[in-house]
């Protein structure tokens, strides 16, 4: 899972490589104030700011990392007014709360429905002594089609990934939403039997032997309805990392949302059985055509989890709210009914009722990772509960019959268990490597990286392919709480590390 690709503490140093070309280079900061839309890419700036009135919109897989804070504001709001009823002033107390929002949306899309069986056709043949020839057999429905996938996307699909890094701290005072809304689609109803053919009529007795008495031939059994399709679904949410070099602080006005709403796709009804075709008449009716068994509910598609936040620092303040919950399970397809006995004749028995289908678990809250050297929690609430559990399919009914001949209902889809809840990760704390940053100047460009990285150099080579790393000549300057070079761009390309004896 990409969310824990970082280091055990036995881990060598991670080598952070920065290439520059001269005139491809730019760095600024960032204030949201208004809507900001960033399409899905990587994002470097000096700072980033977004104001309580801003939105950080963001479409798809996005990276952001900054030289300096990463800075998410809230503000109280006073509105004053008169109460028309009382005449009296009123002030109300509300927060308007900068935001990120990645939230995946789309509309989902059904399965397509099985096509109905054809009816049989009639006897058209007279039988001998034992009867007239029996009606052919309804068709049986089609199985209904499955579509797991939401209409636009079409594939196997994870959800959106924010990353977010901060060359120095990560103030969180507002909103940073992830959540996913991706519920699987209904599997497609089962198509409906065909009706069985009638049978030959008999013939009238023309003398006293009723051994040759032609009675009427049997109905043609009704078809078997069609298999509900089963739901789609969707693995899982989003996830959410937020890393700084220095501190992540979360307020009282924070919230972070991985909620998964990739509820499992009900499944399809299952097609009612078709009409047995009636015996054959008028003279001595035959035996009618049974009916046919209804088809099986499909069962509901899995539900997804939800995502996973983590959160690194050397000191990490919890405050506020973070939501994980998982979604719910979806809900197994009805049994088709069976079906039932049609016209007149002899007895025949109704259709078997079709299975529900098997409702689906619901999916697993989120996990929060933390790595931090130091853990302070403040009135955090957290919600991590799994989704509920669907409810299995209703069974389908029996069909009519004659006397005790009626069919049997089928049986009840089983119900799905209810998600696991989330739970909390405290990863071992180890020193964060050091980030090398890249900013351009009036003299030149500036490489920087943080004055805690004691004992750490930079090099640089003019090619990847075979390096000769060499140290860079010029002394790092101190400048804040960083360490830094000033290095005159050239017309090719040069890659720079930070690397540890």
């Amino acid at each position: 899972m990409r969310l824990l690709r970082y280091l055990p503490p036995s881990a060598p140093v991670i080598v952070f490589i920065l290439a520059f070309v001269a005139g491809k280079l730019s760095a600024a900061s960032l204030l949201v104030n208004s809507n900001v839309v960033l399409n899905p890419g990587s994002y470097s700036y000096d700072s980033v700011t977004i104001e309580p009135q801003g939105t950080l919109q963001l479409l798809g897989d996005t990276t952001i990392t900054t030289i300096g804070d990463f800075t998410i504001r809230s503000a109280l709001t006073t509105n004053i007014f008169n109460d028309p009823d009382t005449g009296q002033t009123v002030t109300n107390y509300s927060i308007l709360s900068g935001s990120i929002d990645l939230d995946r949306n789309e509309g989902l899309s059904s399965g397509t429905n099985g096509a109905a069986g054809a009816d049989g056709q009639a006897a058209t043949t007279n039988g001998q002594i034992t009867g007239a020839s029996p009606g052919a057999p309804g068709h049986s429905g089609s199985t209904g089609e499955v579509n797991p996938f939401i209409a636009t996307i079409g594939g196997y699909f994870q959800g959106y990934q924010l990353t977010i890094r901060s060359g120095h701290d990560l103030n969180l005072d507002g909103y940073i939403s992830v959540a996913t809304y991706l519920p699987g689609g209904s599997g497609g109803r089962g198509g409906t039997g065909g009706r069985g053919g009638p049978g030959y009529p008999g013939t009238a007795p023309t003398n006293a032997d009723y051994s040759y008495i032609y009675e009427g031939g049997r109905g043609g059994d009704g078809g078997q309805g069609g298999f509900g399709g089963n739901g789609g679904y969707f693995p899982g949410g989003s996830h959410l990392i937020l890393d700084a070099a220095h501190n992540v602080t979360m307020t009282s006005n924070t919230v972070l949302s991985t909620i998964s709403y990739c509820s499992g796709g009900s499944g399809g009804w299952g097609g009612m059985g078709g009409y047995g075709g009636s015996g054959g008449g008028p003279t001595l009716n035959g035996r009618m055509g049974d009916g046919g068994n209804g088809g099986a509910g499909g069962d509901a598609g899995r539900a997804g989890r939800a995502g996973d936040i983590l959160i690194q620092g050397q000191t990490v303040t919890l405050a506020g709210a973070v939501y994980q919950a998982g979604p719910g399970g979806g809900n197994g397809g009805k049994g088709g009914d069976g079906g039932a006995l049609y016209g007149t004749g002899t007895l025949g028995y109704g259709g078997r009722g079709g299975n529900g289908g098997n409702a689906s678990n619901g999916g697993e809250g989120g996990r929060l990772f933390i790595r931090a050297t130091s853990v302070v929690t403040n009135e955090l609430t957290i919600d991590q509960s799994g989704g509920l559990g669907g409810i299995g399919g209703d069974a389908g009914a029996g069909g009519f019959g004659l006397t005790i001949h009626n069919g049997n209902p089928g049986v009840p889809g089983a119900n799905g268990l209810d998600g696991l809840n989330g739970y909390i990760v405290y990863l071992d704390a180890v020193a964060p490597s050091p980030r090398l940053f890249i900013s351009r100047s009036t003299n030149g460009v500036v490489l920087s990286w943080p004055a805690s990285a004691q004992g750490f150099s930079l090099q640089q080579t003019p090619s990847l392919s075979s390096p000769g790393w060499v140290s860079v000549p010029q002394q790092p300057e101190s400048i804040g709480t960083n360490l830094s070079v000033v290095i005159s761009p050239s017309a090719s390309a040069t890659f720079y590390r930070l690397t540890f004896p």
